[in-house]
């Protein structure tokens, strides 16, 4: 990419401001808690309609536990080019009717609301990202593959082996968290999660007679401790 496509791409974006800032707020208007496949529906209709205006192709693949994913690709074929990954989740911590009490609206430069940081904001520049591509006629050496998942928020389970099976297969992968800052900087790291077991033994004893033993309890407080100071 030139810096002349470039400074194309700030001007038309600058263009579209007002456009994204009133996508942003129906998406934040369309509730969406993880838990709350029907809620999880409206925003996945809102995304479908602007991916598909974006020049992509766009299924929702059901779930077992979840709203499922939309995934979206672009409708000409483009034989012997590698695909980029593309990831967002639409879900929500915050239950249907958190608008009432947190109303979605706009200060200034601020878009205020329930799922407007964590990552509607995000989804909003995946759409006008693509968009922008389309609009300049540019050529990307790389061909957007995205995926919307609604299940983030609870860890992902529906989602991950599809989104594991696509990134495998592209050159690059973006998850599109939203800047932090006024700088704008991409985000290349993030805290993670993860789950395990641990099992303790201790031996059965009076805690007036014999403390001494092995105490189960005692052991799994040291084990907490230390795992929580791991950097």
């Amino acid at each position: 990419m030139t810096s002349h496509d470039a400074d194309r791409i700030v001007a038309y974006l600058r263009e579209q401001r007002p456009a994204m800032v009133d996508l942003l707020q129906r998406l934040a208007l369309a509730e969406s808690p993880s838990d709350d496949p029907a809620a999880v529906g409206r925003a996945f209709s809102i995304l479908s309609a602007e991916l598909e205006r974006a020049g992509l192709r766009v299924r929702r693949l059901q779930g077992r536990a979840s709203a499922g994913v939309l995934y979206a690709r672009p409708r000409e074929k483009a034989r012997g080019l590698p695909w980029q990954l593309l990831v967002g989740h639409c879900d929500t911590v915050w239950p249907v009717g958190t608008v009432r009490q947190m109303p979605v609206r706009v200060e200034g430069e601020y878009v205020r609301g329930p799922g407007v940081f964590d990552m509607k904001g995000g989804l909003v520049q995946m759409v006008y990202a693509l968009r922008a591509v389309r609009d300049l006629g540019l050529a990307p050496p790389a061909r957007p593959v995205t995926v919307i998942n609604s299940d983030e928020e609870t860890g992902s389970r529906d989602s991950t082996p599809l989104i594991r099976r696509l990134a495998r297969r592209a050159v690059r992968a973006v998850v599109l968290e939203p800047a932090f800052g006024r700088a704008g900087k991409l985000k290349t790291a993030r805290k993670a999660v993860g789950s395990f077991t641990v099992t303790i033994r201790g031996r059965a004893a009076h805690a007036g007679i014999n403390p001494e033993e092995a105490s189960a309890v005692l052991e799994l407080s040291h084990q907490v401790q230390r795992r929580m100071s791991v950097p």
